[in-house]
Parts: structure tokens; sequence; C-alpha cells
């Protein structure tokens, strides 16, 4: 890491004990429906029609209604069981203080529209025929509540956009645009200043504590509260997820060299308020945001992140840490417990917040 840059009880006669409980918040019976649409090339229209009969709130952030360039689709080479890989950002934002303004309000029976250029996020530069479709659950708020109230899963349609490579060359990527902006930027020693280093370095060096006694878990930890996040007791799944906190341990302990390079200058422009950190996993660059020097250090609590879980949040997001990255389907604990099994396993705040339960000890429900 580049700075620059349980065993279960014997036959049920020992029951764990644990200090805290995993507290779910709740689920809308009424839904969105989510429908995609090619908006020309590499465009896509999304439509989030309210079908339900009050109004809703979703949380921009992460979704299909933040501006930033996040990953809001997933996309195959038609024929291919191979996803495209995401070359844009995963970014990890802080649920307290929200505000009406992160929100985008949905009437009963009203659809919203918004579009968004994936030659921004993927290489799309061979010309064909790909698949999109979108699949996760939406954080919602009401006109009572400016906070998470709950989440409503969705799940798309499956649409056939046809490429043009070559009409690519004219749209700049993230990539590109992270690259044009860091030479002009002066981000010699990744823009951390005295301050900050020692804050970043005592957070690796916990979280790669953290992340080690979670592959432990994962393995020989208590099976409820795995299958509560990863929704299977599956051995597979737990040498996987093991396997991941593993590498993520490794890199975050690695003091001296490693394959990430933490930033603190905010070369892409996205550190809003709400904002903690970001991932460019094409970059192998993790950039820190003011507010993430503002959050706890260590949390006491089994559902609120701190500086050491953004961390192994954000390792999880580098693909050449652990291959394939995570994802951003879900975020905060309860949107991530919703979550099915397999979209879990691709999920970064599962893997959060489960290290917290493993550490916290915290109880499932």
């Amino acid at each position: 890491m580049q700075l620059s840059s349980v065993i279960l009880a014997a036959a049920g006669l020992l029951a764990p004990v644990y200090s805290r409980a995993i507290i779910s918040i709740g689920h809308r019976a009424e839904g969105l429906n989510v429908s995609l649409a090619s908006a020309g090339n590499t465009k896509v229209q999304v439509s989030v029609t309210n079908t339900g009969s009050t109004e809703i709130s979703v949380l921009k952030a992460n979704t299909f209604f933040d501006k930033s360039p996040t990953k809001k689709v997933n996309i195959y080479r038609e024929g291919s069981q191979k996803e495209v890989p995401f070359n844009g950002i995963l970014l990890r934002y802080t649920p307290s203080n929200l505000t009406k303004d992160d929100f985008q309000p949905i009437a009963p029976g009203q659809t919203v529209n918004t579009e968004f250029d994936l030659a921004e996020t993927l290489d799309l530069s061979e010309s064909g025929n790909y698949a999109a479709s979108s699949e996760g659950v939406l954080p919602f708020s009401n006109p009572q509540y400016n906070g998470i109230a709950g989440v409503i899963p969705f799940k798309s349609n499956a649409i056939i956009i046809k490429v043009d490579g070559k009409q690519t060359a004219d749209v700049l990527s993230v990539g590109a645009k992270y690259f044009h902006l860091s030479r002009r930027a002066d981000i010699n020693n990744g823009g951390c200043n005295a301050e900050q280093k020692p804050v970043i370095s005592s957070a690796l060096e916990r979280a790669s504590s953290i992340a080690a006694e979670a592959s432990k878990a994962a393995l020989d930890g208590d099976v409820r509260v795995f299958e509560q996040f990863f929704r299977t007791t599956d051995s597979t799944t737990r040498q996987q997820v093991s396997d991941r906190f593993r590498a993520i341990a490794s890199e975050a302990g690695n003091s001296t060299g490693g394959i990430v390079k933490y930033q603190c200058s905010d070369a892409m422009d996205v550190c809003k308020p709400n904002v903690v950190a970001y991932a460019l996993s094409a970059s192998n660059v993790i950039v820190n945001c003011p507010t993430y020097y503002t959050i706890a250090a260590t949390s006491q609590q089994c559902d609120v992140g701190d500086q050491a879980l953004t961390a192994i949040h954000e390792l999880s997001h580098i693909d050449a840490v652990y291959s394939p990255a995570t994802a951003d389907h879900a975020y905060g604990e309860d949107a991530s417990l919703a979550l099915s099994s397999d979209m879990a396993l691709m999920n970064a705040d599962t893997y959060t917040y489960y290290a917290n339960a493993v550490r916290q000890n915290c109880s499932p429900s």
C-alpha cells in the first residue's frame, strides 16, 4: 500500500454471546419499475416509474440519478458470459446529514427519465452488440423523513445496444479524464498533508487487522452471521469471501509498497459533502475526500462505518487486489442485507458490514 501516493458451538451446547444486534430498517411493499432504452450508440436512457400510491424519494448517490460516472448497468458483449470491466468511479458516501437535495422525488404514477453514456466508464471501442441490464436495490426516503427510510428491490428489462466503436473515441472516458487532470494538478505524494498521512496509515493498519479477522470468520465463524450477509453457507462462497478479505488484509498491511496508491487530491472533482472516498479500479487509486477525516476512526455500532471500514470498502473495489472487484449493488447495511447471494458476494458494503459484525460481535437477526 502506497500512501503516495467463533467457531460454532458444538452440538448446540454453547451459544455465542453477542454484544449487539444487527437491526434492519424497512422495505417498501409498493415498488418502482425500472426500464432501460438505447438512446443512440453508447447512450442509455433509464426510466424510473413509481408504481405505488404515495410519493417516494430515491437517493441519488450510487443510483441512476447520480451524475458522477458510477456503475449503473451491467454490460456484456452479446453471447459472452464475461461482463465488460467497469472503469469508472466507485464512491462511498456517508448517509448522515442527508437533505432533500440528495433525493429524487417521484410522485405516484410519475416516470422520471435520466441518461448516461456508457463510453465514459467502459471500453466499448470494439463495435458490435452489447447486452445491458440492471438489478439491485434503491434506497428511499419519504416526505416525513430526510434520511434513508428503507430500500426497494428492482430488476430492469434487458436491452441490446448496437455500438459503433469508432464513435466512442469522441467520448472522454474516466480514465482519460483522470490522467489529464492528475497531470495538471499538483498531486505529488498524493496531495496528502502531514496531518492526513498518519490518519490514513492508522486506518490501514486497523483495516488489515479487521480484514484478517473477517477472513478467518468467513471460514470458521458463526454461519448465521455469514448467512445473514451473504445469503448462503456454501463452502465455496465462504472460501471466496475469506480469500478476498485475506487479500485486502495483505494490501492494507503493506506499508512500504503494495498495489494501491492513496491520494488526497480530488482530481475528478467528485468529493461532495457526503462523499467519503472513491476508487478508480482501473488506475489502482483510492482518493480520500475531506469528509473522510470527519468520520469516526473506529465505530462502536454494527451499522455505522468508520475510517478503517472505508478502507476495506474501497480496497474491495480494486481488481488488482482481488479479482473480480466488487461493485456497489447496494449501499448501507440494510440495503446490503436485501441482496441475493450472487449480488451480495460482489457488493462492497456486504464485506464492509460483515467485517464490522465480526469485529463488533453483532448478532444475526
